[in-house]
């Protein structure tokens, strides 16, 4: 996975709705935050209210993107949320755009500041790693504890992460 402290790579993409994009243009707008999962996975599913949480973001200070491995009507039925929230790029199997990031597993994140450096990057399913990153994502927010952290499905929440 790619590591923080990395540029964050350029790659271009079009959208459901057909729009393209460079990533690289991500932090003109805010912060980038970039999502990575499966349609395909139901593991990946069940992060959808996750995934959402991170798009709502995208309506102040940052700009999130969700690479979404799966045919269009596939990434739809399956991430409806976060297709309605942000900008949902629906990539082939293979795509060789994740071998920039360094994705080797679903699901991952990558959130850069806005000189489009990685400031942290996660891949693969450890309760423990998630709710540390949406932990520190919250402080780095200023939010209270939880707004995210209560939407990770199945986590048992450690005392410094309960509401």
């Amino acid at each position: 996975m790619i590591e923080p402290g990395t540029p964050l790579p350029d790659v271009e993409a079009s959208d459901l709705r057909g729009r393209g994009g460079r990533l690289a243009d991500l932090a003109t707008n805010g912060v980038p935050i970039v999502l990575f999962a499966s349609a395909r996975s139901p593991l990946c599913r069940r992060l959808e209210p996750v995934f959402e949480a991170f798009a709502r973001l995208d309506e102040g200070d940052y700009n999130v993107w969700a690479f979404i491995e799966g045919a269009p009507k596939l990434v739809l039925e399956a991430f409806p949320n976060l297709a309605g929230r942000t900008r949902c790029f629906p990539v082939p199997r293979g795509w060789d755009g994740l071998e920039h990031f360094g994705v080797e597993s679903f699901p991952a994140v990558v959130i850069a500041d806005r000189a489009n450096t990685v400031w942290r990057s996660l891949q693969g399913w450890d309760r423990v790693q998630w709710q540390q990153l949406l932990h520190e994502t919250e402080a780095l927010l200023g939010w209270q504890p939880t707004i995210l952290s209560r939407k990770l499905p199945g986590a048992a929440r450690s005392p410094a992460l309960a509401s």
